[in-house]
């Protein structure tokens, strides 16, 4: 059978759109792109916080700190050519306490090795920058290239410039099942040379088919918001980060300031009860939930990544009382009253190594001669996008010739 498409890319996110932006700016046109939801942005990349990191917590030899700040700066440069909305905040970064304080100057020196532009400044400083937070021992860091962008309207962005290419993207298309070179979906059957998949939180799903990524298993994080009124968010000007557990994937319960003038808090980081269960008895996976609370019990009994504290200060996050406790010891002033639920709701695909029980850590790529599948693409994969998309192609072609 003639191939329909050199290439065929799995999911219409943000990795998706950009690794086919990267084909195309390479000379690759005939590239399908294939969505199974009937829009843009439904779950992980719509769904994103905004915030362009600079590249300061990830461990220097990764691929997050190899794309982190290149990333943050392409898309930057996108953002600005296309006439977005973008925030240039910058953040702080606070200790709540002496472990924490004692970690600033071994991130800041993370930072400064991954390319990430920062300083240690004092307290005097720190009021200055941001009058509402405060920092355990009198140091923080800031980091003033942080910035927030509009996720939706990068999305649409990155689809228009496809388009005008003549790219297609086909909208309510499911995966079935792949047999060698022909991809089976609910619209009928599509042939490829390379299938590159890029279904964030169903990638695993689809490369365990082929008989790929069996060294993981998948556990769904669901991330939930608080939102300061407004009161409260105009006095706040910029972002401001605790010292995040450097063992553990998450950066912890911080500020945001968004482009709507908002502020917002969070997100937790909850075990979900499926890849896309977004409220609570919505989209519930009965086969991923008893996978994943079963990989979950085994990193609880064994401590895996320290998992029993951070699912107890998690479930304290729960309530409002809870996420005014965790955020005081950096934002001193803030009280139950000033918070209310943010609608917006996230789910993280986060890897379990089956080994060992160990979380992930870092983007991974696995591949043979005719796919590629992008794993683990958390944050901060929006970020790192346009600069991972490089990566992401350069793998393909390791493994494959047109």
């Amino acid at each position: 059978m003639r191939p329909t498409a050199d290439f065929i890319i799995l999911g219409a996110g943000i990795i998706g759109l950009t690794v086919a932006r990267e084909l195309l700016l390479r000379g690759h046109k005939n590239i399908l792109i294939l969505e199974k939801e009937s829009s843009l942005g439904a779950h992980a990349s719509g769904r994103n916080s905004g915030v362009l990191h600079a590249g300061i917590y990830y461990a220097n030899d990764s691929m997050k700190a190899k794309h982190c700040n290149i990333g943050m700066n392409l898309m930057k440069d996108f953002v600005r050519r296309k006439n977005l909305p973008l925030l240039e905040t910058g953040k702080v970064i606070c200790a709540g306490n002496e472990v924490e304080a004692n970690q600033i100057i071994s991130l800041h020196e993370r930072a400064e090795i991954n390319g990430a532009l920062t300083k240690i400044i004092d307290s005097q400083e720190l009021s200055e920058l941001e009058p509402l937070a405060k920092s355990y021992g009198g140091k923080a860091i800031f980091s003033p290239a942080t910035a927030v962008v509009q996720p939706l309207s990068i999305l649409e962005a990155l689809k228009n410039e496809l388009f005008a290419n003549g790219i297609q993207i086909n909208f309510n298309s499911e995966i079935q099942r792949i047999k060698q070179n022909i991809l089976f979906t609910n619209r009928g059957k599509i042939s490829f040379s390379h299938l590159i998949n890029c279904c964030g939180t169903g990638a695993l799903k689809i490369a365990h088919s082929v008989g790929l990524g069996h060294s993981y298993r998948m556990l769904p994080f669901k991330g939930m918001y608080w939102v300061l009124d407004r009161n409260t968010s105009a006095r706040i000007s910029r972002a401001i980060y605790p010292v995040p557990n450097l063992k553990l994937p998450f950066l912890g319960v911080h500020v945001t300031k968004t482009l709507d003038g908002n502020a917002k808090l969070g997100p937790s980081a909850l075990p979900a009860f499926g890849p896309e269960n977004y409220s609570l008895f919505s989209n519930i996976s009965f086969c991923t939930s008893v996978g994943a609370f079963t990989t979950l019990g085994k990193m609880y009994l064994k401590n895996q990544n320290h998992i029993r504290e951070h699912i107890a200060s998690e479930i304290s996050k729960l309530t409002k009382e809870g996420i005014v406790k965790e955020l005081r010891t950096i934002l001193p002033t803030l009280q139950a009253k000033n918070i209310s639920k943010h609608p917006q709701v996230g789910i993280r695909p986060q890897l379990v190594r089956t080994k060992d029980l160990s979380l992930e850590m870092d983007f991974q790529i696995e591949s043979n001669q005719h796919q590629t599948h992008v794993l683990n693409s958390i944050s901060p994969a929006f970020t790192c996008s346009m600069s991972l998309a490089k990566s992401i192609v350069d793998h393909t072609f390791r493994n494959f010739t047109l």
